[in-house]
């Protein structure tokens, strides 16, 4: 039987302010996120810090600048950084710290199902495949979309949900 781990959310708290935080203090908060939530989509990892600062619209500069944090980490090792959606940009890499896994078989939380990580869709996959080998297309469909609390089947979420 298929059997997930509880996702842990990270609890927001008063972050410095994107717009003039040095790049050191980001980092320290952005991997706080990342160590609770990891492997993590990095837009998650943003918007929840742009809500924890005060802001609701995940701006242009904003972006940038968690960009440019992210990447400065992952060049200090502290975390590791992997294009499981292949679109490219900072902002859909999933990243999470240096030494922990790189998929975990957790529930969906609070997550949208675009903000999880498709390695770990894949492993949700796995499982039920080999616990039900002869499994049809759209068995494993219905039966992740179950998984995720998701209703709607529509073309995009299939996609998602079969890689």
């Amino acid at each position: 039987p298929l059997i997930l781990a509880p996702y842990w959310q990270w609890p927001a708290r008063p972050v410095p302010d994107p717009h003039s935080a040095s790049l050191s203090e980001l980092i320290d908060v952005l991997i706080e996120i990342v160590n609770t939530e990891g492997p993590v989509v990095c837009r998650r990892v943003y918007s929840l810090y742009n809500r924890a600062a005060g802001y609701s619209r995940l701006g242009k500069q904003i972006v940038q600048v968690m960009n440019r944090a992210i990447y400065r980490a992952v060049k200090l090792g502290r975390l590791v950084q992997n294009d499981e959606q292949k679109r490219g940009g900072q902002i859909n890499q999933v990243v999470r710290v240096a030494g922990s896994t790189e998929a975990s078989v957790r529930e969906r939380g609070p997550r949208a199902l675009e903000e999880i990580p498709p390695l770990e869709i894949a492993a949700v996959r796995e499982k039920l495949m080999q616990d039900e080998p002869d499994l049809e297309q759209e068995q494993l469909v219905r039966q992740l979309a179950a998984v995720y609390g998701i209703v709607r089947k529509t073309p995009q979420v299939r996609k998602l949900l079969l890689g």
